[in-house]
């Protein structure tokens, strides 16, 4: 089964136990916007994607749950 990017973005959060505020403070990016992320409302900036990449060692197709065909 394919994820969505916000599955996985909670997935690899609460494999870090994560919170939306601890992230916040990593990327720098507000909180709420996390959440948001996280509830599917919307997209991360191309620039917040790749933090969020280097942060948890992933790839943006990873991230983003691309499977190549």
């Amino acid at each position: 089964m394919e994820l969505k990017f916000c599955e996985r973005l909670s997935e690899l959060m609460d494999d870090k136990n994560l919170s939306a505020l601890a992230l916040s403070k990593l990327i720098d990016a507000n909180d709420t916007t996390i959440l948001r992320w996280k509830k599917g409302l919307v997209n991360p900036t191309i620039d917040k994607l790749n933090m969020l990449c280097d942060f948890f060692g992933v790839t943006s197709d990873e991230l983003l749950s691309i499977n190549p065909t």
